[in-house]
């Protein structure tokens, strides 16, 4: 079962201004290989449930950034040879809605 750290919507809410630095994958995940390796998908994971809180918000840069980052984090995942990337599965599947 999946815990919901931002429900409900108002905890989200309050991280949106924050958003942009978040976006920032040295500031969101670290430098150091360890934080890439061990922080990465729990941190795209939480990022992922953040967007979906505050979709209606985002402006066009944001939303370029997100799926930017997404996309580069996917890429390092099949480079690596991670086939489980949750926060990317999570991202996935509930922005459309």
């Amino acid at each position: 079962m999946h815990a919901y750290l931002l429900s409900p919507l108002s905890h989200a809410l309050r991280f949106y201004s924050k958003l942009d630095i978040l976006l920032n994958e040295d500031v969101l995940i670290g430098k150091s290989r360890a934080c890439q390796e061990t922080l990465r998908p729990p941190a795209a994971s939480t990022l992922a449930e953040l967007i979906v809180h505050v979709r209606s918000e985002l402006t066009l840069q944001q939303i370029q950034r997100i799926v930017y980052m997404f996309s580069r984090q996917a890429l390092a995942g099949i480079t690596i040879g991670q086939s489980n990337f949750e926060g990317l599965h999570t991202a996935d599947g509930a922005l459309p809605a």
